[in-house]
């Protein structure tokens, strides 16, 4: 197998100007003489002929990103040509692939000519040019690579990728979502929806967080009652207040304040149409469409699984559709009240891509999102969301919404931060009380979403710099979680909850007659997970076990 990274004078698209004549694809020795044994032979003019097998899917990819690149320029008898509309390429392109592959998913190309120029090889094309199926119109110049194999049957295949990124760029590598349209968002690791999934405490929010912070972003926690109004919007009353006027035969007067001179208003209830989180990110991510490189808006979803989401999303839903740019695959229409608000959020928009998004659609789409007519998620909106593993969900998420979302498991870990427990005068490891609790959990048989992640525990910082979670906040966030969540469907005969005389635990046993913590209490429910104060040497410990287990012998 050998891979060529074609250069920028020998294919038929380019990104920048040029005048350049050539016309072929340019390989270099050690890929000729990979192919050279399966050369059929020399035709009337000396050419070196071959067939290759080539791939449908590799067309269909590479039109797909031609078409997301422009504007591009080619270059005829010497003249470079601006290609600024998509339209005829496409039709041109789509027509040959359809011609050439019919309904097969691969076909072998038959004759293609190798010819030396100035001590080079390169492919001439194919026999009968104008009418001939020419790879090369499927290339960008620096931005595509062949390759040449051999497959189980001894046939030549020809694989090409065709992609585009930015010009500062050496290294090839394929097409990003957050790339196309011209669009370089390199620096967000993720696609456009997500869902973060994991147990709570396992910083989803936080990865978020520190993602889109920079960026504009809006952000909406489902919960049981959220609905379609409160996610995207609806008319709600609101107070004005407006000057008074009294009529004077037919003409009216302001009325005027003896006292201060100003006229008098009144309050008045009427109703406007509010926007909610979804809409506010849309309009904010359509108006960053008028810039060549539109930042990232995001719409943040907390908790996802605690609204009932097809209610909430309603024909929305429709919208989480994107196809290969980035935009939604089916665009939805819009009521009238909508239609009025976007209008005239909308009403000096420009689009910088329009002809391009439009020859998506083959139809004036962005026209129909400014008239505020059409929903049409553009390609700079992330959605993206977080929930708790699934067991938690108040309400169950179908499958054909899950599969609109690529789903980003966060799993309990160190996070490095050295939190530390302080009760009844020593401290303990909070990754080593972590590990040990959740061993406890998983034998009970719970689900995942029963377990503590490190971030489970808000913490505050001493004076030397270090996090500590005190023993009031243990005992209100953790423990409680552990009695009222966990273990309330096992009971409390687990060896963790023993206490003094070796019966379990109670709650209430936590605390004093004032309502005070019972910090040996909380301690020794740390000790009955085996864990160490980590101001205690272990030598100390060996000897304390070391007297144990003597003591035990001579019982």
């Amino acid at each position: 197998m050998v891979t060529i990274n074609l250069a920028a004078q020998s294919t038929y698209f380019k990104l920048k100007p040029s005048t350049s004549k050539d016309s072929g694809i340019f390989i270099e020795v050690s890929a000729y003489n990979f192919i050279e044994p399966f050369i059929l032979g020399k035709d009337e003019k000396g050419r070196d002929t071959l067939n290759v097998i080539v791939h449908k899917s590799d067309c269909i990819k590479a039109l797909g990103n031609i078409m997301c690149s422009l504007p591009l320029f080619t270059s005829k008898s010497g003249v470079s040509l601006t290609q600024t509309s998509p339209v005829p390429i496409f039709e041109e392109l789509s027509a040959k692939i359809q011609e050439f592959f019919g309904k097969e998913n691969s076909k072998e190309l038959t004759k293609l000519y190798f010819t030396d120029l100035q001590g080079r090889k390169y492919i001439w094309g194919t026999e009968g040019r104008s009418a001939a199926f020419e790879i090369r119109k499927f290339f960008i110049a620096n931005h595509t690579s062949i390759t040449f194999s051999v497959d189980e049957n001894n046939a030549l295949n020809l694989r090409f990728e065709t992609h585009v990124v930015s010009d500062n760029r050496e290294e090839f590598e394929p097409l990003k979502t957050q790339e196309i349209l011209g669009k370089d968002r390199n620096d967000i690791s993720g696609p456009l929806q997500q869902i973060f999934f994991g147990a709570p405490g396992t910083g989803k929010s936080h990865t978020i967080k520190q993602v889109c912070k920079k960026y504009p972003h809006y952000r909406i926690t489902f919960h049981p009652d959220t609905d379609y109004a409160a996610f995207v919007g609806s008319y709600k009353p609101i107070t004005i207040e407006e000057p008074v006027y009294t009529n004077i035969g037919t003409t009216a007067h302001p009325v005027v304040d003896t006292t201060t001179g100003n006229q008098l208003t009144q309050k008045k209830i009427t109703y406007n149409y509010v926007t909610q989180p979804f809409l506010k990110a849309y309009i904010e991510a359509w108006k960053e469409q008028k810039n060549e490189n539109a930042q990232p808006v995001f719409l943040v979803i907390e908790e996802i699984n605690r609204g009932n989401c097809a209610q909430i999303f309603g024909d929305i839903f429709q919208l989480l559709d994107r196809n290969e740019c980035g935009y939604s695959d089916y665009p939805i229409t819009t009521d009238s009240d909508l239609e009025k608000v976007l209008a005239n959020s909308f009403a000096n928009l420009e689009v910088f891509n329009a002809e391009t998004v439009n020859s998506i659609y083959d139809d004036d789409i962005v026209s129909k999102v400014k008239d505020g007519t059409h929903l049409l998620l553009p390609n700079n909106l992330y959605i993206w969301a977080t929930m708790n593993t699934s067991d938690q969900s108040l309400f169950p998420i179908d499958s054909a919404f899950k599969r609109r979302w690529d789903w980003k498991y966060i799993k309990i870990s160190d996070s490095g931060m050295n939190y530390y427990i302080a009760v009844n005068g020593n401290e303990y490891d909070w990754w080593e009380f972590v590990q040990a609790i959740n061993r406890k959990i998983e034998e009970e048989g719970t689900q995942e979403d029963k377990k503590l992640g490190y971030f489970f525990a808000k913490t505050t910082q001493n004076d030397d710099g270090r996090y500590i979670i005190n023993a009031d906040k243990f005992l209100s966030k953790v423990l409680f979680f552990l009695y009222n969540d966990v273990y309330k469907d096992f009971g409390y005969d687990d060896d963790i909850f023993k206490g003094e005389n070796g019966t379990p635990m109670q709650f209430a046993d936590y605390f004093d007659h004032l309502g005070n913590t019972v910090e040996p209490a909380v301690e020794r429910f740390l000790q009955n997970l085996g864990l160490k104060p980590i101001n205690v040497s272990e030598e100390a410990y060996s000897n304390e076990d070391a007297d144990t287990e003597q003591e035990n012998l001579s019982e």
